[in-house]
């Protein structure tokens, strides 16, 4: 149930494999020093493990307001990298440290470490990212912007006017309006009268504004009443020939839409610019221009709801939808609101281990990561808790950053209780690489290094009965074991707490840092 940003924004298990079937590479969002850069996996970096597993989930939801609303929520394996920042705190909201004006770093963890760290002092906060501060890396280098000769424009401010209006246009506006072929924008209020009055003005040397009906060339502004009772709203009319040739060969599909993000919107441009974009939708919406630091944008349509999440985080926002009403009350369409933020408590959200995070031992199923290649290996991730009939989700998490998926060494324990010796053979992450269905690999490592030991030993201290603590040990201990007929091999319903071994500090730190496998005793 949970999906990782790609180049096409946000995707399940089932969809990366789909696409693996037609290509080579993906593109994966990684965050890089709190920027967003793409980097290219193949589909053998990516890792599915089917079979048990320990997990560890993470719920949190504060905020009494949708855009106010954390919503975290994860479910990854207890050996699984998180970027978190952990550490004892005040009433839960402060971080007690050596020096006050400084919180831990943001470091990696394993999810276990850090629900241990909770269950042994209640104090204990977890904090996660939930942005890339930084914006998206912009990926092609070219001089000017692909739209730039096309709508002839030539100079800064024409272009960053454009890329508000293009934003509006997006959020109210369309092609074909309705008497003529025409780029359309629409304005309901005086104070957006003024903003788009701003913006042409600023393209007038290409836009002239036309008080002319049947102009050719330039803008031309009207008046619209919707009824008798209700007051008119004003229509902005682009006839410009380049324009609505721009617009129409730019928009794939629907021309009486906008809702359609461009090409060169992901890859030519940098935060600042992806940010004009956003104040145009944000006051199509009717926000407030002067206040960006957090607001909302609503669509009928979902494709457009999660290309509008994708750029908000390219943008530098944390973003997360909700369906709301609809604002007209004889539509019984589902309206959504992309809810976007740059407001401390949602862009790093911290919450109490002992009260949001849980253990989850055992649980059946397959879990899936991938490995990227970039600084620091971290992806962004978002749960899903709800999807409809065809697939499409009605319901997500906020996405945050985490690690990928990167093979660490293990290890299987041995206890003889008639002599009480240990044997702990360390199983270097070598063993993990380019392999899947890990949960089903490690139960034949395991048993294969158990009848290596068992073969080492001399026949009279060889074990006349094998004690497995897991079920799953069963069969691939009966395969192994074959050339040992006289030792019985059974299970056992005991809970030894053979793992907590792993937890002392010493044992730990020879298992994590051996360079190869490796039996201690």
């Amino acid at each position: 149930d949970h999906q990782l940003l790609t180049e096409f924004g946000f995707w399940s298990l089932a969809q990366v494999q789909t696409h693996f079937q037609s290509h080579a590479t993906l593109n994966m969002a990684c965050y890089v020093d709190g920027v967003l850069e793409y980097h290219p996996i193949t589909v053998g970096d990516i890792t599915v493990d089917e079979g048990t597993h320990d997990l560890v989930e993470m719920t949190g939801s504060t905020g009494k307001r949708p855009e106010d609303t954390n919503d975290v929520s994860l479910m990854p394996t207890a050996n699984h990298r998180m970027l978190l920042r952990v550490g004892a705190t005040v009433s839960e909201r402060e971080w007690v440290s050596n020096d006050d004006t400084m919180p831990p770093p943001f470091e990696v963890h394993t999810a276990g470490s850090v629900l241990d760290k909770g269950n042994s002092d209640e104090s204990v906060a977890a904090q996660f990212i939930a942005r890339f501060a930084g914006g998206a890396a912009t990926m092609d280098c070219a001089d000017r912007l692909p739209f730039m000769d096309a709508l002839g424009l030539q100079t800064d401010d024409e272009v960053d006017a454009f890329l508000q209006l293009y934003g509006y246009w997006l959020g109210s506006g369309c092609l074909f309006g309705r008497d003529a072929d025409t780029v359309q924008l629409v304005s309901k209020r005086p104070a957006i009268d003024n903003y788009l009055d701003f913006l042409f003005e600023k393209l007038h040397r290409v836009l002239p504004m036309s008080a002319a009906a049947g102009a050719t060339s330039g803008v031309h502004m009207s008046y619209v009443a919707e009824s008798a009772e209700l007051s008119t709203y004003r229509l902005y009319d682009i006839v410009d020939a380049r324009w609505l040739a721009y617009f129409k060969a730019e928009s794939p599909y629907d021309y009486k839409c906008g809702e359609w993000l461009w090409e060169w919107v992901w890859k030519r441009l940098d935060m600042r610019q992806l940010r004009l974009i956003v104040v145009g939708l944000h006051t199509a919406n009717g926000g407030c221009q002067s206040s960006m630091e957090a607001g909302s944008i609503r669509t009928y349509s979902m494709r457009f709801r999660d290309e509008l999440q994708r750029l908000l985080l390219h943008a530098g926002y944390s973003a997360v939808f909700r369906p709301e009403p609809s604002n007209d009350p004889l539509s019984t369409q589902e309206q959504w609101a992309v809810h976007f933020t740059e407001q401390l408590q949602q862009v790093e959200p911290m919450f109490n281990v002992r009260k949001h995070f849980r253990g989850v031992a055992q649980k059946s199923g397959a879990v899936w990561c991938v490995s990227v290649p970039s600084k620091g290996q971290f992806i962004m991730v978002r749960r899903v808790h709800e999807t409809d009939a065809s697939g499409q989700v009605l319901s997500a998490s906020r996405p945050v950053v985490v690690g990928n998926t990167k093979p660490i060494n293990g290890a299987m324990t041995i206890l003889n209780p008639r002599t009480g010796q240990c044997f702990i053979k360390v199983i270097h992450s070598s063993v993990w690489a380019g392999q899947k269905r890990l949960g089903q690999l490690a139960k034949w490592k395991t048993a294969e290094e158990t009848v290596a030991l068992v073969r080492s030993l001399p026949v009279e201290e060889q074990p006349n009965q094998l004690i497995v603590s897991r079920k799953g040990m069963l069969d691939p201990l009966e395969v192994t074991m074959l050339d040992f007929p006289n030792i019985t091999i059974r299970g056992s319903e005991m809970q030894l707490p053979l793992q907590a071994l792993l937890k002392i500090e010493k044992i730990g730190d020879m298992i994590l840092k051996a360079t190869e496998p490796k039996m201690s005793m």
